[in-house]
């Protein structure tokens, strides 16, 4: 499968795991299985939109949820105030007049910033109840100032298009006291298009006027999701996608203070201006940045050759080894399979996980088994350290994923430590097959299901290439750590002790 990069607005480019969650075989959308993933979905929603009031869900571009805030806030013929700065400043105006409403424009120049004093005057004198403005204005890339454009517009509802921003422009939603925030899933949440949400203020349903749409009338579809139900049938697959997608985005801002602390610690020094004192011309002592950067780059980019290099030698090492040892062979990604005619369902789960991602990896199939790491070494003819176990913890009530080299054990009081957690234990063979969809002996690392974090021990990142469980007991893919941690979705860690 090709491999593009997109360096637009949206749709933005989809981790591999999303994808991997829209390739899920489909379920009913009524049924218990779904039911938990739009509950945990929806509640993963309230922490990205930071707000304690209900997320509405649709199926829809994030124009549809520009749409439904029009259809359900406003009445015929009434006065509106909308801050246009761009194209998605008019697409306010040409919805608000398709309804019929008496538009008060508060217009600025393209790529100009809305000022909140001059909105709030305007707001004031036009006597609007409802103002409509764009957080990111993708036209122009100006980000406005919702929280002081709240407090200047006083008791006027304000609803605001975060359409591109949210979940990467700081946006507070119940600390700015923010009455709408709609949104669309193709942008900084990581899926594909066709999701649009909408957070209404808890304060503002008792005031609501009669929706004038059918299919997004807020009411219905807030009484159904009270029940983790849909009022229509709901897009099945992106939902789950989005589940994914927002579980990365939790991890990422949980993580983001200690990432942002570290980035301080390791930064030199701001470099001052360099004055033209002449040839002599010397930085303050101590705020040299690091000499030549352009030859650390480089260097760097062989040492990533050389150990791409490796692996391909290693693997076809490995797979001489296993063929003469009369085991099956299977490339897992970018080419069709060969030698096997179909793998088993778990299996085929990872490889179909491998070829969407693209990654170089081998899937080799063992009809003895490999129930443990020392059994798993000596099918493949590695070293014990080389195959890695994945562990599955329960961190106070969540998933974690350990991966721990073969002849190391993941310590509980180190997971409990990196976790910040107060409890934390291996999970049953029950709640293992909870968290990965794998049966416990066969777990592969990804795609992940109910997990909220995966955890990699720094040592495995040494190796070329490592070897990890493929979905049963007889059959294991070899790939390179660093695309075993990017594909769990893992960071680096010191959770184990020597067994």
């Amino acid at each position: 499968m090709e491999k593009r990069y997109l360096f637009t607005p949206g749709p933005t480019p989809v981790p591999p795991q999303v994808l991997a969650a829209m390739a899920e075989p489909m379920v009913h959308h009524r049924g218990s299985d779904f039911r938990l993933v739009y509950e945990r979905a929806l509640s993963r929603l309230q922490e990205v939109y930071r707000t304690r009031a209900q997320v509405l869900l649709f199926a829809a571009s994030g124009t549809g949820a520009m749409d439904s805030a029009v259809a359900n806030l406003t009445t015929a013929d009434q006065r509106v105030a909308v801050v246009t700065a761009g194209a998605f400043g008019e697409r306010w105006v040409a919805i608000c007049e398709q309804y019929g409403l008496d538009v008060q424009r508060i217009a600025y120049e393209w790529g100009e910033a809305p000022n909140p004093d001059e909105v709030g005057a305007a707001v004031a004198e036009s006597g609007a109840q409802v103002v409509f403005c764009t957080h990111s204005e993708t036209s122009t890339g100006v980000v406005s100032d919702v929280q002081s454009l709240k407090a200047s517009v006083g008791d006027a509802v304000l609803v605001v298009d975060a359409i591109s921003s949210l979940g990467a422009v700081a946006l507070e939603t119940d600390a700015w006291g923010v009455d709408v925030v709609l949104s669309g899933s193709q942008k900084a949440l990581m899926c594909p298009p066709g999701l649009a949400m909408a957070s209404v203020a808890d304060a503002l349903w008792e005031t609501l006027p009669p929706a004038r749409a059918f299919y997004f009338d807020w009411r219905r579809t807030r009484k159904a999701q009270e029940v983790f139900d849909a009022a229509f049938t709901p897009a099945v697959s992106l939902i789950r996608a989005l589940d994914v997608a927002l579980g990365m985005l939790l991890d990422h801002r949980r993580a983001g203070a200690r990432r942002r602390r570290r980035h301080r610690a390791l930064a030199p020094p701001p470099r001052p201006p360099r004055r033209h004192a002449g040839p002599r011309a010397r930085r303050p002592e101590g705020q040299d940045l690091p000499h030549r950067p352009h030859r650390l780059v480089r260097r760097l980019r062989h040492r990533g050759s050389a150990c791409r290099r490796r692996a391909v030698a290693d693997g076809a090492r490995r797979g001489h080894r296993a063929r003469r040892r009369g085991h099956t062979r299977v490339r897992g990604v970018r080419a069709a399979r060969r030698g096997l005619t179909s793998f088993p369902e778990p299996v085929e789960r990872v490889a179909a996980f491998l070829r969407v991602a693209a990654v170089d990896a081998t899937i080799q199939e063992f009809p003895a088994g490999t129930p443990t790491a020392e059994e798993a070494a000596r099918a493949v003819g590695c070293r014990l350290e080389e195959i890695v176990k994945t562990i599955v913890f329960v961190c106070d009530g969540e998933y974690v994923l350990a991966l721990v080299p073969g002849d190391r054990r993941a310590d509980e009081r180190k997971v409990a430590a990196e976790m910040g957690a107060s409890q934390v234990r291996v999970a049953r063979a029950d709640e293992v097959f909870d968290a990965t969809g794998f049966e416990p002996g066969s777990v592969a690392p990804f795609p992940r299901r109910d997990v909220i974090a995966a955890l990699i021990e720094r040592t495995l990142l040494q190796h070329a290439a490592v070897w990890i469980g493929a979905g049963s007991p007889a059959h294991m893919a070899m790939l390179a750590p660093s695309d075993l941690q990017r594909l769990a979705g893992a960071r680096t860690a010191d959770v184990v002790v020597r067994s």
